[in-house]
């Protein structure tokens, strides 16, 4: 799968190949390098996964146990994540608002052939889990190479035996067809077993960090202090907005 870029800060055009698991971004100040590796480190990022399960419902994938998987569903899929991950994604990652011109005319696209997933295998297992050790196999998915049918098989035939064994009541809400499907599609596309780890080269870069963290921190107590210490008869609904800080630098990698 390629990654197709454009209008993002300084880069105006790029093509990534997503099929590599590990990247390298040599180039001068000033010359995009952090921004790209943030956008991968987002698209890769298990929470960015989760975020768009719960934004997008896929009706070919509601209530199935065996789903076939198209051209075109894959397309469609592609598409709207990478959409999501634009117009969602990209602001928290950068901490910036939508229309901030780092990113307001930002697009992203997916250029995926279908052989890529067809040929692939794949197979994976949800378990519950007490102590430790393995208590219940729950799910079992399950993609055999140059096939394109998915196969989700349940091991399990109610949640009251779930339920029985201990496992929380969030844990069993998640487990449902369209959501275990979708994630397992978006697991075989974008390699995402693997956590993504941001790592700057410079030698320079841990102390200016810290440095720099320190600096900012110490800028929001001063504000925070400066509000406190201004407030005449400030009003309860108003206490919201006086604690309301957005963190001004990007959000940490790791």
């Amino acid at each position: 799968m390629d990654l197709k870029i454009s209008n993002l800060g300084v880069v105006k055009e790029a093509k990534i190949d997503l099929n590599r698991k590990f990247y390298v971004f040599v180039g001068y100040n000033n010359s995009g390098k952090t921004q790209i590796a943030q956008l991968l480190w987002a698209i890769f990022n298990d929470d960015t996964t989760q975020g768009f399960k719960k934004a997008h419902r896929f009706k070919e994938l509601e209530d199935k146990n065996e789903v076939e998987i198209t051209a075109q569903l894959l397309r469609k899929i592609t598409n709207r994540f990478a959409s999501f991950i634009t117009k969602k994604i990209l602001p928290e990652t950068y901490n910036v608002e939508k229309n901030h011109f780092l990113i307001k005319n930002a697009k992203i696209k997916f250029k995926y052939h279908y052989n890529e997933f067809f040929s692939k295998k794949q197979e994976n297992e949800v378990n519950l889990y007490k102590d430790g050790e393995k208590e219940l196999l729950l799910f079992n998915l399950e993609k055999k190479a140059n096939e394109g049918i998915l196969k989700l098989s349940k091991k399990i035939k109610d949640f009251k035996t779930l339920q029985d064994k201990g496992a929380p009541v969030e844990l069993v809400d998640k487990l449902n067809n369209h959501d275990l499907l979708l994630e397992f599609i978006l697991r075989i596309l974008f390699f995402a077993y693997h956590e993504p780890f941001y790592l700057p080269a410079s030698r320079l870069f841990y102390p200016i960090f810290y440095q720099y963290v320190n600096r900012v921190e110490k800028e929001k107590r001063e504000e925070m202090s400066r509000r406190l210490f201004s407030m005449k008869g400030t009003r309860d609904e108003n206490l919201n907005n006086l604690f309301s800080f957005r963190s001004p630098y990007t959000k940490p990698m790791g």
